[in-house]
């Protein structure tokens, strides 16, 4: 029966004996980390709605994350988080999951965010994933990209 043990076994070259003895390495250095300084506070929502017409249910979370700044860096780091999922209540293939995602670092002169949005949804025989994501340099964005993808379901 297996032990969950396990052990690494490596050679070791043997030191002539006319040569010297390696050198020891010292300590290692760590930078000291300081505690992020806390600029804004984050959140969680969580709302459920139900339209009675057409029958769509929806769910929506939302996360902020706030901001920090790390002091060692002068770095400030933020970002919210949606994801929202619906259906129509007796149509399982009309279910979409969309998830949207921005983070964002700055420092004085310089600041810079990503963007995302996927979506996930089926049909008959496929899942389909798009996907965009966009990044931006001080309000300009530098790169762009999307996509869009059908993926068998295989009886799924």
């Amino acid at each position: 029966m297996f032990s969950g043990a396990s052990e690494l076994r490596l050679p070791v070259r043997p030191i002539p004996a006319d040569e010297p003895a390696p050198a020891a390495f010292d300590e290692p250095e760590s930078l000291a980390q300081a505690q992020p300084e806390v600029l804004r506070t984050g959140g969680r929502t969580l709302t459920v709605s139900r339209d009675r017409l057409t029958g769509r249910v929806e769910e929506r979370r939302d996360r902020t994350m706030g901001a920090i700044r790390m002091p060692e860096r002068g770095l400030v780091v933020e970002g919210n988080d949606l994801d929202v999922y619906s259906v129509i209540e007796g149509q399982p293939l009309s279910a979409i999951c969309r998830a949207e995602r921005t983070m964002q670092m700055s420092r004085p002169g310089w600041k810079i965010r990503v963007e995302t949005v996927s979506t996930l949804s089926a049909d008959a025989t496929d899942w389909r994933l798009t996907n965009a994501v966009d990044a931006y340099e001080n309000g300009v964005r530098v790169f762009t990209k999307a996509w869009d993808r059908a993926i068998p379901r295989d009886h799924v």
